[in-house]
C-alpha cells in the first residue's frame, strides 16, 4: 500500500496528475470486482467471509502497484 502511495506521490510531483488518478480507479475497481467473488464464494472461489474482503484488499494492493511501476517516470526503464 505504501508503494502505491509512492509511485502516486512520484507521478503527482512530476506534473502528472492524471495518471494516479486512474490508477486509483483501477484498484478501487479490482478490490471491488474481487470481493464479492471471494467473500460470497461465487464462481470458482471459495467462501472465505471476512478473510476474502481481506484477501482481495491484499491482491488489489499487491496487482496495481507494481503494475504503476510502468508509468512512474523513471522507475519503468530500470525494472523492465
Amino acid at each position: 500500500m505504501a508503494f502505491r502511495f509512492v509511485t502516486e506521490g512520484i507521478m503527482q510531483a512530476s506534473g502528472d496528475s492524471v495518471t494516479p488518478m486512474k490508477i486509483a480507479v483501477f484498484y478501487r475497481l479490482v478490490h471491488i470486482a474481487l470481493a464479492p467473488l471471494l467473500v460470497f464464494g461465487l464462481w470458482v472461489f471459495p467462501r472465505l467471509g471476512v478473510g476474502g474482503a481481506a484477501l482481495s484488499s491484499v491482491i488489489a494492493s499487491t496487482l496495481v502497484p507494481s503494475s504503476a511501476c510502468g508509468f512512474s517516470p523513471g522507475v519503468g526503464p530500470v525494472l523492465g
